[in-house]
């Protein structure tokens, strides 16, 4: 798990997570994310996903609306894992910097 973390000066904890779900069944995006094993966003998302790219890998951008602070959820699959990267209160999307983080990543 890899965090930054960013202080607005609220008691919310906002920040930009990265962490690795591990998909020992090797399950499709919309098994995994339904719920079980993983968090259900494809429910907490309405079914709506955009398809974007990571490092040269076809990855998936949720905007769950079943939030408190609000959040943006980017799934990268990779094999037998799948990638999470979470930005907690959407604090990185000012002026670009959550797309400028997802383009620096490589594989």
């Amino acid at each position: 798990l890899l965090v930054l973390k960013q202080f607005d000066g609220s008691d919310e904890e906002i920040g930009l997570f990265f962490s690795i779900d591990v998909n020992p069944n090797m399950l499709s995006l919309k098994e995994y994310y339904d719920g079980d094993p993983g968090r259900d966003l494809i429910e907490q998302s309405e079914g709506v996903s955009s398809q974007i790219m990571i490092g040269g890998v076809s990855s998936y951008r949720f905007d769950p609306i079943v939030t408190f602070a609000g959040e943006i959820v980017v799934i990268v699959p990779r094999g037998s894992e799948f990638i999470r990267i979470i930005d907690k209160g959407s604090s990185f999307q000012k002026d670009g910097l959550f797309e400028l983080i997802l383009s620096t990543i490589k594989f």
